[in-house]
């Protein structure tokens, strides 16, 4: 048995002893004398025990053995790859800068893995890296060129080479300000957001694993270090790898939870308080908890700390530096300058991220940047000014609480006159003379809305008739009718395509149907289609057709339904913004009980998320990735929005004649969100309950990645932001459809 052999062979005995004492025992008689051979199967343990990238000096521990527990020589035999030195290392990998031979020469990053041993933790830990990084695609994460085995027999991954600083060290050295800074961090979210869409945790987030390279349109961020990321995907979870109390990250930013070692808990919400840390230490130069990692305690001490201790706000830690014009020249400004710029807002943001209950976190990162853009664009962070003017929002949940109550009433009172009318002389002793028989898919998604209104009604009772109360008004308004004089220039005009053009005032005469109010609607023909992507992706049939609306709701459509408009953008024309689910919801309600509406037997309702995503791919099979092809002919995005709503029906109607399915504003759709099924299914409606809805499609503030038929957003019913809008759908029995679409 060669030395190699046998220190391989002892350290993997020694894994299977847990009790320290035996574990000792143990080597005191395997070992024996060989004191060298022990130290160094120690060392093995340490690194395997601890897996904490964060302890600069675990890499110290292992360097001057390296070559011992290697088969791999000093510079590695890499085919088509010319190695030129050693540009950085840890415990399980070593990464070197080379130069690529074929099909054209190119300068790369070749991270090799230490051992070759099929059984090791650390090589399977290195291959499921391998397969993470190969389906990551986005601008601020390192790009995976190929993979393959050393003339060794040791993995490795050929990468993008970054030719730059670490995030702290190039926003010091260029003194960034404050803006600029924001700005990278943004950029570095939009990475992570990419990677959470793709299933991708990974743990380790830290300045150092973000590297920022100049590039002609300024500093590009580049996300790497992947090798302890976890996916939710069932083969490459890494159940099989980290056992159970183990930690994982480096510890001055890791999450609570992470600090538990219940890796169970470890979610994209732990990648977002990492974050909050990196921001924290963007801002000031220093980690929230600075003086806990100082002071000399225990390892347990600081994981007790992660869990425990509430840091206090960037702004109070920065006036309570000791230096802080080091600080401020990091910056290019003065301390008083720097001081002005640690708002409330960046207090409020940072509090969110770093909040130690994940419930209480950003629930995703694409929140966590329009906060960040509410404060680059010096508006009040939205959550501050709820909890400063609650008074409106708290208005519109008893308005719409009301207005619920009134319509259950309303029902109640249809179908008592129904009933009385069937039992009648006159009547055929049948109630199914009174409404056409549904579906079994209509009769689903009226169970759910059903199941949606003990919720918002409160349980509580009411007399009057929906259409006669406008809970956001003065109650002593009387209700205008069709002869009441409007005092306007003239009714809202309606485009070609069915848009409010821009500029005209709203009418105030009650609707009497959605066709009076300018809406439009489609015919959809039943289908089949692959709903999701990846792992998620899955076969839905849609049984029944429907209609979907042409375009999202519009302020002008709401404000003539609702009696208010609640939009941030001004126009008519724009799609509504700023409305809840329950708001939409609602809508739907009340535009179902129209008059026309209620003699025409149609109820208009949120279409479901497999509605959704079927009307948005319109027959078409392809996944849009990144970058969507003509994207900027079909939508308002990040891209083209100039931070703002535009008219809807502008751009370009997809095949099925729907405009704005990316874009705009995210739409509301009815289904709370939850995981997709593992097989086919017929006619879904989503899970029965759960905390949140989904939003789809996204919106003017959403890069090109976030447009797609599967990006999928997720929030509470309650969520207000200039953000969501709605589109409804139209269903009806029966419903005679043409055979080909309009």
């Amino acid at each position: 048995m060669n030395g190699r052999t046998d220190e391989e062979t002892i350290f993997r005995k020694a894994l299977l002893i847990s009790d320290p004492a035996e574990r000792a025992t143990y080597l005191e008689q395997a070992c024996g004398e060989d004191t060298d051979l022990r130290s160094r199967v120690v060392k093995l343990l340490v690194v395997d025990d601890s897996h904490w990238t964060g302890f600069d000096n675990l890499a110290d521990f292992v360097d001057e053995q390296a070559e011992v527990y290697s088969n791999e020589p000093v510079w590695p035999t890499v085919e088509n790859y010319t190695i030129q030195e050693e540009i950085g290392q840890g415990g399980m990998a070593v990464v070197y800068l080379a130069e690529q031979s074929e099909p054209f020469p190119r300068t790369v990053a070749i991270k090799v893995q230490r051992t070759n041993q099929l059984g090791s933790d650390s090589f399977r830990r290195f291959k499921a890296e391998q397969r993470i990084l190969a389906k990551l695609n986005h601008v601020n994460i390192a790009t995976i060129y190929t993979a393959g085995a050393t003339a060794s027999g040791n993995p490795y991954v050929v990468m993008e080479w970054v030719n730059g600083l670490p995030l702290i060290s190039f926003c010091n050295e260029n003194q960034l300000g404050i803006t600029d800074r924001l700005k990278l961090f943004k950029a570095i979210c939009d990475g992570m957001e990419y990677a959470h869409h793709s299933g991708v945790i990974h743990r380790d987030l830290k300045p150092a694993n973000v590297l920022v390279t100049a590039a002609v349109q300024g500093p590009v961020p580049k996300i790497i270090d992947f090798g302890i990321a976890k996916t939710f995907d069932a083969v490459e979870n890494d159940s099989g790898i980290t056992r159970e109390s183990q930690i994982m990250g480096t510890l001055q930013y890791m999450s609570p939870e992470q600090a538990t070692g219940n890796n169970r808990l470890v979610n994209f919400s732990s990648d977002i308080f990492s974050l909050g840390v990196i921001l924290h230490e963007l801002l000031i130069d220093e980690i929230p908890l600075a003086s806990t990692f100082k002071t000399p305690c225990t390892l347990e001490n600081m994981l007790k700390g992660i869990r425990e201790v509430v840091p206090k706000p960037v702004s109070v830690t920065f006036a309570g530096l000791s230096d802080p014009e080091r600080v401020a020249r990091n910056h290019g400004t003065t301390v008083t300058a720097l001081k002005n710029e640690l708002t409330s807002e960046l207090d409020f943001i940072l509090s969110r991220m770093l909040a130690k209950q994940i419930g209480d976190r950003y629930s995703n990162i694409q929140t966590l940047k329009e906060d960040i853009d509410h404060y680059l664009a010096g508006r009040p962070v939205p959550k501050i000014q709820v909890q400063v003017q609650p008074t409106r929002y708290r208005q519109r949940g008893v308005g719409a609480a009301c207005c619920l109550i009134l319509f259950l009433c309303a029902v109640v009172s249809a179908i008592y006159t129904g009933m009385q009318e069937s039992e009648s002389p006159t009547g055929n002793g049948s109630l199914a003379s009174v409404a056409p028989a549904k579906t079994e898919r209509q009769n689903a998604v009226s169970s759910q809305v059903k199941r949606e209104l003990p919720t918002l009604s409160n349980g509580s009772e009411g007399s009057t008739n929906l259409m006669n109360v406008d809970s956001r008004h003065d109650n002593n308004k009387t209700e205008p009718n069709e002869n009441d004089a409007l005092k306007i220039d003239s009714p809202v005009p309606v485009a070609e395509s069915g848009a409010v053009i821009s500029g005209s005032t709203a009418p105030v005469i009650s609707p009497r149907s959605a066709e009076s109010m300018g809406m439009k609607f489609k015919a959809i023909p039943a289908g089949t289609f692959t709903m999701g992507r990846g792992v998620g992706a899955h076969q839905v049939t849609l049984t029944q057709p429907f209609k979907m609306g042409v375009h999202e709701v519009t302020q002008a459509q709401y404000q003539q339904l609702m009696g208010e408009n609640p939009s941030s953008f001004s126009g008519l024309d724009h799609p509504v913004d700023g409305v809840t689910w329950n708001d939409a919801f609602l809508f739907c309600l009340k535009l179902s009980a129209l008059p026309e509406e209620q003699a025409a037997g149609n109820v208009y309702r949120l279409p479901t998320e497999a509605e959704w995503e079927y009307c948005c791919r319109a027959g078409n099979a392809l996944i849009l990735g990144e970058t969507p092809p003509g994207l900027a002919d079909q939508a308002w995005y990040e891209g083209n929005a100039d931070d703002k709503t535009h008219p809807v029906g502008m751009k370009k109607a997809n095949d099925f004649g729907l405009y704005d399915m990316y874009g705009n504003v995210w739409e509301w759709v009815q289904d709370h969100y939850g995981a997709f099924p593992n097989g086919p299914i017929t006619d879904p409606t989503g899970p029965e309950s759960g905390e949140y809805r989904v939003t789809r499609g996204g919106g003017w503030n959403a890069y090109a990645g976030l447009c797609s038929p599967t990006h999928r957003g997720r929030f509470p019913p309650t969520k207000i932001r200039n953000l969501y809008g709605f589109r409804v759908v139209l269903t009806s029995e029966p419903d005679v459809l043409p055979e080909t679409l309009e």
